[in-house]
Parts: C-alpha cells; sequence; structure tokens
C-alpha cells in the first residue's frame, strides 16, 4: 500500500495511545487480579460484571497495542471509530447514573477524566482523518458481505435497547444486570456496529464485522483470515481498514516478529497490571 494512501500516526496520536494503554491495564487486572482492583474501581461491581469488563479491556488493550505496532491510519481508524463510540456512550452512561460514584474517592473524578478526554482525542484525530482514501484491493465475497449488514443490525439494534430500555433489554442478558450497567455494555455493541454505519470510507465500511467481533468478544475473528492469506499477497491488494486487520497477521514471512511480540501481550499486560492495580490511581 503506498505510503500516501496509509499514512504512520501523528506523535500526539501516538502518545495518546500508550496513555490509553496504561489505564486499559487497569481496567484488565479487574480480569486477571479482581480482588486487588474491585476495591479501587470507581463504583462497585460483582463478581462476574468484574471479570466481564476486565476481559473486554483485556481484549480493548491488545488492539490498542497491535495499532502502536502496526502505526498506520489503515487499520488505525476503524479502532478510532470503535473508540469514540464506546466512549461518548459510557460517559453519557455514566452521566445519567451518578448516584453510582463516589466523588469522596478520585477514582471517580479521573474516570470521567479519561473518558471525556478520549471522546475529544478520538474526535479530533478521527476528523483529521476523514480525508485520506481507502487503498485499493480485494473484497469480500458475496456471501460475507450479506451477512455482515446483519450481524450489524443485530448488534446495533441490541445495543441501542440496552441503552435506552435498560430494564427490559438488561432482562435477557445471561445474567443479572442493574440499568447502569446495561447502558454501559451498551457501548460494546453499537462500536461493534457503528464502524459499519458510519462509512468513514466505502471499503473499509463493508467488511469490518468479523474484526469488530474480535474487539469485542476477546477472541480471534479469524473465519475469513485463511480466504485472505490466499488471495493477498503484496500490500496494494489490500483493502482499508479491513483488510489491513484480518489479512496481515497471514503473511508470516513480513510479520512473524509482529506477531511473536503480540502473542506475548495478554502476559505483560497481567504483569503490569497487577502492579499498577495496586498503585496511587484507585486508592
Amino acid at each position: 500500500m503506498p505510503a500516501s494512501d496509509n499514512p504512520p500516526f501523528p506523535a500526539a496520536l501516538r502518545l495518546f495511545s500508550v496513555a490509553v494503554i496504561i489505564v486499559l491495564i487497569v481496567g484488565a487486572g479487574l480480569f486477571f487480579a479482581p480482588e486487588l482492583v474491585k476495591p479501587r474501581w470507581p463504583w462497585a461491581v460483582t463478581p462476574f460484571n468484574a471479570r466481564f469488563l476486565g476481559g473486554f479491556y483485556t481484549a480493548e488493550m491488545v488492539v490498542m497495542a497491535a495499532l502502536l505496532v502496526w502505526n498506520r491510519w489503515s487499520p488505525g481508524r476503524l479502532v478510532l471509530v470503535m473508540a469514540f463510540i464506546f466512549t461518548a456512550i459510557v460517559s453519557v452512561a455514566s452521566f445519567i447514573n451518578l448516584g453510582y460514584f463516589n466523588f469522596e474517592r478520585k477514582a471517580p473524578w479521573l474516570w470521567f477524566l479519561v473518558y471525556l478526554a478520549s471522546v475529544a482525542v478520538s474526535g479530533l484525530f478521527l476528523w483529521r482523518a476523514k480525508a485520506p482514501p481507502s487503498a485499493k484491493g480485494v473484497t469480500l465475497n458475496p456471501v460475507w458481505r450479506r451477512y455482515m449488514p446483519v450481524e450489524s443490525a443485530i448488534l446495533g439494534l441490541y445495543g441501542v435497547g440496552l441503552l435506552l430500555f435498560p430494564l427490559t433489554f438488561g432482562s435477557i442478558w445471561p445474567w443479572p444486570i442493574d440499568a447502569f450497567h446495561a447502558q454501559v455494555y451498551s457501548a460494546i455493541f453499537l462500536a461493534g456496529a457503528g464502524r459499519y454505519i458510519s462509512r468513514l470510507d466505502k471499503r473499509a465500511a463493508r467488511g469490518t464485522a468479523g474484526a469488530r467481533l474480535g474487539a469485542v468478544s476477546g477472541w480471534p475473528a479469524c473465519r475469513p483470515w485463511p480466504r485472505y492469506h490466499r488471495r493477498c499477497s503484496a500490500p496494494d491488494r489490500l483493502d482499508g481498514d479491513r483488510d489491513i486487520v484480518l489479512a496481515r497477521p497471514f503473511r508470516l514471512d513480513r510479520h512473524q516478529r509482529r506477531l511473536q511480540t503480540l502473542r506475548r501481550l495478554p502476559v505483560f499486560s497481567l504483569a503490569i497490571g497487577i502492579g499498577c492495580g495496586d498503585g496511587w490511581i484507585f486508592r
């Protein structure tokens, strides 16, 4: 892919991404060390909700770390769109449910500061990045192209339901949740669906559901990858955000070292998360 079509990140965005990863390490502690992080979390969480939130933050941390490794607008815009939607909705849900926060502690103040800053920064860089075109390349086969809008619609409708009618739609959640957690969890579904709806570039918007599902559920969306391994043999055949995410892991001749680094990230997050979770931030 020509550098002009896929420029590297600005230094300011890379610096902000590092700060986000540090914060996400603390969130990942809810999964790896809940007994350590739960007392320092901005609001009270039950054991299962703590693990669920921790699992999501761990997946998000790995995605952000991969973004720093790739250091390109594609798939950077994909992640930024989801980050903007997620942080904006969680911020709104937090303002609606201020009663869950004890503002005599510093943790709630830091929570709002981090999320509002994330909304502002991701929105600013998305606005600046709206002009660069998507690289030309292959497209998904018709079956996947028909399936992915359906998946996006399902994610989006359920996310809207959790946000606007949290008690009603939260009643069909796999385990009991209150209205606040239902609205927070709606951000996960809406972030996944919002990348298709946003259509910042037409090519990248057509086939991102596999990558979104991996970010939402925390497991690699590997179903389309073997096909892309066979079809994408050169950078100029990649198709914007979607194909960078799906095809690049299989180009082992160029990215084996990168993959080895990414495989170690969960171990690093566990070690650093335990250390940071016991720090002064959430005391």
